[in-house]
């Protein structure tokens, strides 16, 4: 039994069990959601690709329309995936720990002490992933894309936008998306399966979606942190069921990297 653990009272509310398509379907459509909109806002705007791009992104943005299209991918995401959920579950939010309740009873509590143990320990796996890259004489840039898009521009507009979509906006994307759609839809499909015990399952569903957050990210040398960012928030989320968890350590994750950034100009 840990602090993370959903409680008796948690998993005795949790409604019926649903087919794992049907979560599945619901985070396709949010992730085609958010990959398109960097295209729509080109095609919208007319704006021609210029020198930075986000890591999701097919198409090129200077600083200030990055700003722009990471808020409207995030928020055309999240909107999506609420909607797709009101439309085709019954008792989304509550199956996702998503409900002020959860958040006031134990969300934040669970946060924070979660994030005092993965946030320092994801400083450590990049430290010793820059010294394995070191070792293999591989460059690679210095900061995220969005941070160095701050870099580059530093107006107020600029470095709000990129702030609120870093801190607020990709850590309820992502999570509602990794974590609260997919890594539960492969866990439902592998027990439905009913070919390996429930640890097992659990972790191969934390495995994959991890394998799937890095992918997305295509950052190669951002990859094993991220990696390890993923299983750690894969696992919080298997044993709390309450999504404002990882939220708020992915949150804290991101905010502590600006903060490292702005400090450091």
């Amino acid at each position: 039994m840990s602090i993370l653990d959903a409680t008796g009272d948690e998993r005795a509310a949790t409604p019926k069990k649903e087919s794992a398509f049907t979560l599945l379907g619901i985070a396709l459509a949010g992730m085609l959601c958010w990959v398109l909109t960097p295209v729509l806002y080109q095609s919208i705007t007319g704006r021609p690709p210029v020198g930075t791009q986000p890591a999701t992104s097919p198409v090129e943005f200077s600083p200030r329309d990055l700003g722009a299209v990471g808020i409207l991918m995030t928020v055309s995401g999240i909107a999506v995936l609420v909607a797709g959920n009101l439309l085709y579950r019954q008792c989304p939010f509550d199956r996702l720990g998503l409900t002020l309740t959860r958040l006031r009873s134990d969300g934040i509590r669970r946060g924070l002490l979660a994030s005092l143990i993965i946030v320092p320990a994801m400083y450590g796996v990049m430290f010793l992933t820059e010294q394995m890259f070191r070792l293999v004489h591989y460059a690679h840039p210095q900061e995220h894309d969005l941070l160095h898009a701050m870099e580059l521009d530093g107006s107020l507009f600029t470095r709000i936008s990129l702030i609120i979509s870093a801190i607020v906006l990709a850590p309820v994307f992502e999570e509602f998306l990794f974590r609260g759609m997919l890594q539960s839809s492969i866990e439902l499909y592998l027990e439905s399966m009913g070919v390996v015990q429930r640890s097992v399952l659990r972790w191969m569903a934390i495995i994959v979606t991890s394998l799937l957050f890095a992918a997305i990210h295509m950052q190669f040398w951002m990859m094993p942190p991220i990696f390890f960012l993923s299983l750690c928030l894969g696992y919080a989320y298997a044993r709390t069921k309450n999504l404002w968890v990882t939220m708020i350590v992915h949150a804290l994750f991101n905010a502590s990297s600006v903060v490292f950034f702005l400090l450091s100009r």
